[in-house]
């Protein structure tokens, strides 16, 4: 049976997450494995996750796995998790020419890391995003190097 896009109370907690971060600065989160501890939620961060990427270490790709292999492999996870005994693959490095001549490092991780990593930012991003100043523009998202250099160029308000 397939699951459903997302379940509906994780979603209702990562809203709660983020209204309470709001309205509370120093709001401190104890635990938050519990929401990682869900196959409904991992299986949308697969969803979610772009195709055609590279392999990492174990050479699997997102279209390389069917849909009962990934049910498993969420599921295996989960149970990793839960036992707190997940540990991440090593990440692949591959280097990447510079038009300089010089070489820029680049670390894959396996599709099963990246759920895992797609899923923390997911939680992560509503309890600090509201905790940024509007002039910060770093890896945050829907913001940009070419919108930081907008904001730069544009008149300070008095």
């Amino acid at each position: 049976m397939p699951y459903p896009v997302m379940d509906k109370t994780t979603k209702a907690k990562l809203s709660l997450i983020t209204k309470k971060t709001a309205a509370d600065r120093i709001l401190k989160f104890t635990s938050l494995i519990h929401l990682l501890n869900d196959e409904k939620y991992l299986y949308e961060c697969f969803q979610e996750l772009e195709r055609g990427k590279a392999a990492g270490v174990d050479q699997r790709t997102k279209e390389s796995y069917t849909e009962t292999e990934i049910r498993q492999a969420i599921a295996d996870v989960v149970q990793q998790l839960k036992a707190r005994k997940y540990r991440p693959q090593p990440v692949r490095r591959v280097f990447i020419p510079k038009s300089n001549g010089k070489l820029r490092p680049l670390g894959i991780p396996t599709v099963m890391d990246k759920v895992i990593q797609f899923a923390v930012a997911k939680i992560l991003e509503p309890i600090f995003e509201p905790l940024f100043l509007n002039s910060s523009y770093g890896y945050r998202p829907k913001r940009n190097a070419h919108e930081a250099i907008k904001a730069t160029s544009r008149p300070v308000p008095q």
